[in-house]
């Protein structure tokens, strides 16, 4: 990846600020498209320099068991292994799709993490979240798109390589494990020093249509 050439007048916390907003208006409008096509295959976010990024889509095809639309809430049953989960948009869409309990839909789910070294003037006191959900038309059928994208700066504990577990600690003071199988990550966190504050943003993102 070419990183752009700054302004040597802008500050640090000026570059953090953007950089920030940049990789979050790339992340949202990653959703928004998938909104516009459904059956797109999703694809993994660009690795921030000195960064490492990792995504994993799951797809499935899913009986609705029941639907709370004051709650925004979608029960379902993954039809090949039987699991139940709950897929939790914004009550509008709920409506938007206009699942019933009985219905069958095809769900593919894309959960992506980004992490890199975080810069100068990087807030370290707080966890940002944001929800994304859209309605969408694919081929003819109703769909609905939902997705999180969590911000935060996390310091770095320890990483064991045997158990290919690193652990951080959030801003809220919570110890946070990540078991890592990706190489590139593994590389990553080994490079990392106790105490080093690292800028992570986690991505879930859920794409439901109904079965013609």
């Amino acid at each position: 990846m070419i990183r752009q050439r700054r302004d040597r007048r802008e500050t640090l916390p000026d570059r953090a600020r953007r950089g920030r907003a940049a990789r979050a208006a790339a992340a949202l409008a990653g959703l928004l498209a998938l909104g516009a096509c459904a059956t797109a295959e999703p694809e993994a976010t660009e690795a921030a320099p000195d960064g490492v990024s990792i995504a994993e889509t799951t797809r499935m095809r899913a009986e609705v068991l029941s639907v709370d639309v004051e709650a925004g809430q979608v029960m379902m049953r993954d039809l090949s292994t039987g699991d139940v989960f709950t897929h939790r948009p914004p009550a509008e869409m709920t409506g938007a799709i206009g699942v019933e309990p009985g219905d069958v839909v095809e769900a593919m789910r894309t959960r992506a993490i980004t992490a890199w070294h975080a810069e100068g003037g990087d807030e370290t006191g707080r966890t940002e979240s944001e929800v994304v959900s859209t309605p969408a038309a694919s081929g003819g059928s109703p769909a609905m798109v939902g997705g999180r994208l969590t911000r935060s700066v996390m310091n770095f504990v320890v990483w064991n390589a045997k158990t290919d577990v690193a652990v951080f600690r959030s801003p809220e003071g919570n110890v946070v494990r990540y078991h890592l199988t990706n190489d590139e990550a593994r590389a990553f966190v080994a490079s990392l020093d106790e105490g080093d504050p690292i800028e992570v943003e986690i991505s879930d993102t859920v794409v439901v249509k109904l079965v013609e």
